[in-house]
């Protein structure tokens, strides 16, 4: 399993780790934009670039919220969590189910984003929903399984 790590690049100085997180994201979104202008464009689409990458900004913006309202959501938790002293491992359990109907919710809002991703992406597209939900994740494959690779490779070494 990988584990996430603070340092991810071992920089001292954290602004420039930010900097380059934002950097290897933006072009991960930069190469999803283009990878899913050439696929949707084998189905008839005829789009330019910069208005596949306001669909996609606007698309996720549901998704960019869901996950800062999650982030603070867990460290919530986690500091109340911190703070307690329970005294053992089912009481420890039973605090935290207390919190497990928030779970589906997410998991529902998280579907919910998915669909205003997909309805943004097929009015900017002009092609049918099939035609738009395959390009897409023909794109996501297209785009991600390399990176997911070269991204293994990487935290092996």
């Amino acid at each position: 399993p990988i584990a996430v790590r603070y340092d991810f690049f071992s920089i001292d100085f954290i602004a420039l780790e930010v900097f380059l997180m934002g950097f290897i994201l933006m072009s991960v979104f930069f190469l999803l934009s283009l990878s899913l202008k050439t696929f949707s464009g084998r189905f008839g689409a005829k789009v330019g670039i910069k208005e596949i990458q306001i669909g996609l900004g606007m698309g996720l913006i549901p998704w960019t919220i869901l996950t800062a309202v999650l982030l603070f959501f867990f460290a919530y938790l986690y500091g109340q969590f911190s703070q307690l002293d329970l005294p053992t491992d089912d009481a420890k359990r039973n605090y935290l189910n207390q919190y497990s109907v928030v779970f589906p919710i997410f998991m529902a809002l998280f579907l919910y984003g998915f669909t205003i991703l997909l309805i943004t992406l097929h009015k900017v597209l002009k092609i049918n929903v099939l035609k738009t939900y395959l390009s897409f994740f023909i794109s996501l494959a297209a785009v991600f399984f390399p990176l997911l690779f070269i991204l293994k490779i990487f935290i092996a070494n």
